[in-house]
């Protein structure tokens, strides 16, 4: 009941916060009082739930053995011969049970709020020509190059398909080729070569067709396209072939860190709770699991911020491992 009880209200927190400073850009948006709240429970889903789910988790669990500690139960318990860490199994049982709920809604309800305001943002795809010259010219993941452009079609063509982290996949020799289709392009007497980005030293394969077919889509840049990878459900992206861009593998790694997270600000929570029978204040407990949750998250953070580089992943396990570690260490420095 605590951690609902706290969920509510950390929810309703973020609500009245949203609505009071970014009510002018909601304004924009939506007009009408229904509206107006539809948009923002949308954004709260996408950009703070992940959040609020272990933080009422560890809110919750803390208030149950704390408040227990404080009203002497725990007491009661060691004077009938029943350990403390009844409770605490009990706790942790539930958390559990959070845990996966939290995994549920994170790549369920969170994923179909984020495609909402992805959608809302009215992106189209456009159409496409191409041009010729000298001057190299770039549409979603392709470079290109024309010699010649007639009534026909086009001429001398040279093309390189990129990944997402803008190293060469493909290239694509062409004597000629026509539209045959918005964003569908056919070319003739065609010579393909694949390269392994990840094995740069490995020679391409070489592949040649008298006729082959590319669809060029001005909206499939590699943004755009990591943009989407990252609204789909973990078990996609893990058999995506894109899962080796640093921004897509470092999504993954946080999304998977956070169905462990959950346990282990429990696994904090509960040895603080417990030490309130010492000192009888709520006050003090709370305030060190604050400091060691706003210190773990911004390693978190700064962890975040280098994966997107292709580095933090050890930071980001890493400050996971140690506050496991130091959870565990409170809890077994525990009264039993």
């Amino acid at each position: 009941m605590h951690f609902i009880a706290t969920l509510a209200i950390l929810l309703a927190f973020v609500l009245i916060v949203e609505l009071l400073l970014d009510l002018d850009e909601i304004l924009v948006v939506q007009s009408t009082p229904i509206g107006i709240l539809q948009f923002v429970t949308i954004r709260i889903t996408a950009f703070y739930l992940v959040h609020l789910i272990p933080l009422a988790s560890f809110i919750g669990a803390y208030l149950t053995t704390a408040l227990a500690a404080r009203d002497h139960e725990i007491i009661a318990m060691k004077a009938g011969g029943i350990s403390p860490f009844t409770l605490t199994r009990a706790v942790l049982t539930g958390t559990l049970v959070v845990t996966f709920a939290g995994l549920f809604a994170n790549e369920t309800i969170v994923r179909s709020a984020q495609e909402n305001l992805q959608s809302d943002s009215g992106e189209t795809s456009g159409s496409l020509s191409l041009r010729h010259g000298r001057i190299w010219y770039h549409t979603g993941l392709y470079v290109y190059n024309i010699e010649t452009l007639d009534s026909s079609g086009v001429r001398g063509v040279r093309m390189y398909k990129r990944d997402l982290s803008g190293r060469l996949e493909q290239s694509i020799q062409a004597d000629r080729g026509q539209q045959v289709e918005n964003q569908l392009w056919s070319f003739e007497k065609v010579t393909v070569r694949n390269f392994n980005p990840n094995q740069p030293r490995t020679p391409p394969t070489i592949r040649k067709a008298n006729r082959i077919q590319v669809r060029l889509d001005p909206q499939a840049s590699p943004a755009n396209i990591r943009t989407k990878l990252l609204l789909e459900p973990l078990s996609t992206l893990l058999s995506s072939p894109g899962r080796d861009d640093p921004i897509i593998r470092a999504n993954i790694h946080r999304r998977i860190s956070e169905v462990p997270l959950i346990l282990a600000l429990t696994l904090l929570a509960v040895p603080l709770g417990l030490s309130v029978q010492n000192g009888r204040s709520l006050a003090k407990p709370a305030l060190e699991g604050a400091l060691t949750i706003s210190v773990f998250f911004a390693f978190r953070e700064y962890a975040g911020e280098l994966s997107m580089l292709g580095q933090g992943i050890g930071i980001l396990w890493g400050s996971l491992a140690t506050l496991f570690i130091y959870a565990g260490f409170r809890l077994l420095k525990s009264d039993r």
